[in-house]
């Protein structure tokens, strides 16, 4: 039992859960003082889905590749992958608020690495 609620605790505090779960409550306590709705789904794509897509694009094309002492497994590929595409997704993010002149709530969150 102890170990289930374990697994959905590490389930709902992963980092592309918590930015929805973040961005969603801001949106419905602010609204359009927050975000536009484009903006949101951007936000939400950006600095949730980008990170996420790692582990299928890692999945993809994964072949064991040496590493100085050892091959690279599978699931250190994809958290190398997901490190990777977060800063990318908030750069990206940043450029997409900047363009969309969206608010100063807005681009807070997308600045903040």
């Amino acid at each position: 039992m102890k170990q289930k609620i374990a697994k959905g605790i590490r389930v709902v505090t992963v980092p592309p859960v918590l930015v929805s779960a973040m961005l969603l409550i801001l949106y419905q306590v602010y609204g359009d003082e927050f975000a536009s709705g484009t903006m949101l789904l951007c936000g939400i794509f950006f600095l949730a889905l980008l990170p996420v897509l790692a582990y299928p694009l890692a999945s993809w094309g994964y072949q064991r590749r040496k590493h100085p002492n050892r091959f690279l497994t599978l699931r250190e590929k994809q958290r190398n992958l997901a490190f990777l595409l977060t800063p990318v997704g908030y750069f990206l993010g940043w450029i997409a608020g900047w363009l969309g002149h969206c608010s100063a709530m807005m681009m807070g969150v997308l600045t903040v690495i």
